[in-house]
């Protein structure tokens, strides 16, 4: 069975067109149009520390690393095409959408720092959503107000989650994360 984006709202070209005209971010979830709301200072942080523990290994590439400010399109069985700004991605080639060359597709590694009003969907429909994308081999949620990295990775078998508070995450990228580094010192 084929999507039929008529039949639950906004298509991903309607979306495209009402995004280069608005002052403001959104995404496309669900066939709905949503704007993004604005990150508290303990988020920026949290995404700052997290840059620059994931960038190091990458090196002069082939991968690289994207920030917040990257649209990003994931191709779903049921909704079509919908359009996401996650706070870091890192692709490993150069693929974009067909009907938009600033909107990347394909990324290898995914990561999303909740907040008070995006949790629901980075542990939801974002989930869900992104480990349908075949190339993504890693989805990271760093929650906002606790000491928790939930990591997703793509096994033999499928999924695979795992839930760290203490010590240090490795990633396949070669990333260490050291949750005490990543949540010393944030403001409230």
């Amino acid at each position: 069975m084929s999507a039929d984006p008529s039949r639950w709202g906004v298509d991903f070209a309607e979306y495209l067109r009402f995004e280069r005209e608005a002052a403001e971010r959104h995404e496309l979830i669900g066939g709905e149009i949503v704007a993004m709301a604005g990150a508290t200072r303990r988020h920026n942080l949290l995404c700052g520390r997290l840059h620059d523990a994931i960038r190091a290994p990458l090196g002069s590439g082939p991968c690289i690393l994207e920030r917040s400010d990257q649209r990003m399109a994931v191709q779903t069985a049921d909704k079509g095409w919908v359009g996401y700004y996650p706070d870091l991605a890192v692709y490993c080639a150069d693929d974009v959408h067909p009907l938009d060359a600033e909107t990347r597709i394909h990324p290898a590694l995914l990561v999303e720092v909740t907040s008070k009003s995006a949790e629901r969907k980075d542990r939801g429909v974002k989930l869900d959503d992104y480990l349908r994308i075949d190339a993504l081999r890693e989805y990271l949620i760093v929650s906002h107000e606790r000491r928790e990295l939930e990591l997703w990775t793509r096994a033999a078998g499928g999924w695979a989650r795992q839930l760290v508070t203490e010590g240090t995450l490795v990633l396949r990228g070669g990333a260490r994360l050291d949750v005490a580094a990543l949540y010393d010192n944030l403001p409230p």
